[in-house]
């Protein structure tokens, strides 16, 4: 009868009903998971950039203090070098000083005293 074919069709209707929303269920269970783990990669990304931005500071504060310290270590090897060509002069010019200065057999004669 019809009545039956009805009853037979919204029962078919009414399973393939739970089915559809037994997968739809499913389906947004597993969507729920997929951003939740999207959630934690973005987060994931967050703290790794900030630690890539972190240790791209302390780079960069190393190389600066690298270049102070380059720029300081060549003034100091300017300063040196200076230093030892002055004490060269100051040694030849003792050295010299010596070799020409005569014996006296007397005491020292007292040196001229700069007028100012």
């Amino acid at each position: 009868t019809h009545s039956s074919e009805l009853s037979s069709s919204l029962a078919e209707k009414d399973t393939t009903l739970t089915l559809v929303r037994s997968e739809l269920s499913t389906a947004k269970g597993e969507n729920d998971q997929l951003r939740a783990e999207a959630q934690r990669l973005a987060d994931e990304s967050l703290v790794a950039k900030k630690v890539q931005t972190d240790q791209t500071e302390e780079l960069q504060q190393l190389r600066n203090q690298m270049i102070s310290m380059e720029a300081t270590l060549n003034a100091e090897k300017t300063i040196a070098e200076s230093l030892r060509g002055t004490i060269k002069q100051l040694t030849e010019a003792m050295t010299g000083a010596v070799a020409i200065k005569p014996k006296s057999s007397g005491a020292s004669k007292p040196r001229n005293k700069k007028t100012t």
